[in-house]
């Protein structure tokens, strides 16, 4: 049995929080850049908007559920969710930045060039923040189908003598 404070210091809680955290960086970069007329950043928002909706409610279901004996068919559904959004947000993020790369800086429909530039600068930071999520959700998911139980990592350890 553990304690949700435990799950909160454990290795899968913070790769959960840093999933939140670096999707909400990476929608926070492309919502200002975004141009719904290119379809690799139609996907990019969608992939990473729903990431992160599915972080934000699934971290406290994990949360409140890592209180409870180790659920194997949870653990199992855990591991899918990550390698399924892992695999989502890296092939999304990719297109970004070709799209950023391919677009060299122009914007549809003006001919500011410093407008462009800020535009590539956050399209790149969008898809570069959404291939480090992608490698945290993968990484989540070799610790899920690696650990033994919820507590396997926990860095309660530091308090053991």
């Amino acid at each position: 049995m553990s304690s949700i404070g435990s799950y909160l210091f454990s290795l899968q809680g913070v790769l959960k929080l840093l999933n939140i955290i670096f999707g909400l960086i990476s929608f926070g970069c492309i919502i200002q850049a975004f141009e719904d007329e290119l379809k690799s950043e139609m996907f990019f928002v969608v992939s990473a908007t729903g990431a992160l909706v599915a972080s934000v409610l699934f971290y406290p279901v994990f949360l409140l559920t890592s209180a409870l004996d180790n659920n194997k068919a949870l653990k199992f559904i855990d591991f899918i969710y990550h390698v399924l959004i892992g695999i989502l947000l890296l092939v999304a993020s990719s297109l970004m930045l070709k799209s950023a790369v391919d677009n060299n800086g122009e914007v549809l429909g003006s001919s500011s060039k410093s407008l462009g530039q800020l535009y590539y600068d956050k399209k790149v930071s969008a898809g570069s923040f959404g291939i480090i999520n992608s490698l945290v959700y993968l990484a989540a998911s070799v610790f899920v189908i690696t650990s033994q139980n919820e507590d396997d990592f926990a860095m309660s350890t530091r308090y053991s003598k």
